[in-house]
């Protein structure tokens, strides 16, 4: 099993992968992710690492994030490979990132989310469009969602900004 992590301060978004498509997702909190797994249940994790820019608003939170992610990377005693945020996701806002993702993944990947998850990106968008900027777009799933971006990116299923390959 693949792990792709999407960390956080308080919880870290995880994606489970068989092969190539995403069986389960959900949240680990350090330090309880340690008793989750077995080393050996995760032969590998992929995870976002964390970047501080000249621009970043809040360097400490963004330093959080990496403190407790490398917490629940640890725990899995496996394999890492990371990518930067502008690696994978590229600048794109997160509600356009999410549509392109949602139009790739699976069926049994979508099942995973609420039932409307789709409207809810959808209606992100055309706020986005309207306004040009990205409002009450903090549901329970984003982050996994960006979990499971951050998988789909490594098996190659989107290519970076979740553009279809």
């Amino acid at each position: 099993m693949i792990v792709a992590l999407d960390t956080g301060k308080a919880r870290t978004a995880a994606a489970y992968f068989e092969g190539e498509i995403c069986v389960k997702v959900g949240f680990l909190v350090p330090p309880t992710a340690m008793y989750v797994h077995t080393p050996s249940a995760v032969s590998l994790v992929v995870v976002e690492k964390p970047r501080i820019n000249s621009d970043t608003p809040n360097w400490e939170s963004v330093f959080d994030c990496g403190w407790y992610g490398a917490l629940v990377v640890g725990a899995f005693r496996a394999p890492v490979v990371e990518y930067s945020p502008s690696g994978w996701k590229a600048s794109t806002k997160k509600p356009l990132h999410h549509k392109r993702l949602w139009r790739v993944m699976l069926p049994s990947e979508r099942a995973l989310f609420p039932e409307d998850t789709w409207d809810v990106i959808e209606h992100a968008c055309a706020g986005y469009a309207r306004t040009g900027k990205v409002t009450k777009y903090s549901h329970e799933w984003h982050n996994t969602l960006d979990a499971v971006g951050i998988g789909l990116f490594h098996f190659g299923r989107t290519g970076r900004g979740g553009s279809k390959r």
